[in-house]
């Protein structure tokens, strides 16, 4: 019996509620799947498109989608918010071509994750950022990842691939707190001495 071979009876109640526990966590799946979602753009004006994006650690904004733009940008005083609370990693300088010809040398940081429009979650995103107050461009850098995606202007919405649902990934948060008790819980039931814990 497993129960004797520790050299101690853990009682038959509880190691029936972790063998439920452990089957369930083997059915579920541990990752989010990707999905598809399709977002409403805004035009506002001279063909100008824009979606709501949330950044983990600023908040939310209209980013401008630019599918000629190479990185997502930022601007500098959105850096300063997310590098206060560590939500921003330097990745390197990048030298760029401005739409007028000018040359431009700024930083690249990695973030921890956007949200497209409320629908579609996509993890360490590269953002270039601009000096000052610049507006902010939603480019190939977030867009790549959710390839094949699709830009339509009648109607005015972006299609999206490989998203993580804000519903999915909050299973998928949950699925890993209870990954973690199950393992706390069995690593209390049998101690470095081999002796119960209850």
């Amino acid at each position: 019996m497993i129960r004797r071979q520790f050299g101690y009876d853990i009682g038959g109640g509880v190691l029936r509620i972790l063998s439920a526990i452990l089957g369930i966590l083997a059915v579920t799946p541990g990752h989010v799947m990707a999905a598809s979602a399709t977002v409403p753009m805004k035009n506002k004006g001279a063909d100008t498109y824009y979606v709501d994006v949330h950044v983990e650690g600023f908040g939310n904004l209209d980013y401008l989608v630019d599918t000629g733009a190479g990185y997502m940008t930022i601007n500098e005083d959105t850096l300063a918010v997310l590098q206060a609370k560590d939500g921003a990693t330097y990745v390197k300088r990048l030298q760029g071509i401005l739409a007028d010809g000018r040359t431009l040398i700024v930083p690249v940081y990695r973030i921890g994750s956007i949200n497209i429009g409320g629908a579609c979650m996509i993890h360490d995103v590269e953002v270039a950022v601009f000096p000052g107050s610049s507006r902010s461009l939603l480019g190939l850098s977030a867009l790549g990842k959710t390839a094949p995606f699709m830009f339509s202007m009648e109607p005015p919405e972006l299609q999206m691939s490989n998203c993580i649902s804000p519903a999915a990934q909050q299973q998928d948060r949950q699925h890993d707190r209870v990954s973690k008790s199950v393992a706390r819980f069995s690593t209390n039931v049998v101690s470095a001495e081999g002796e119960s814990q209850f």
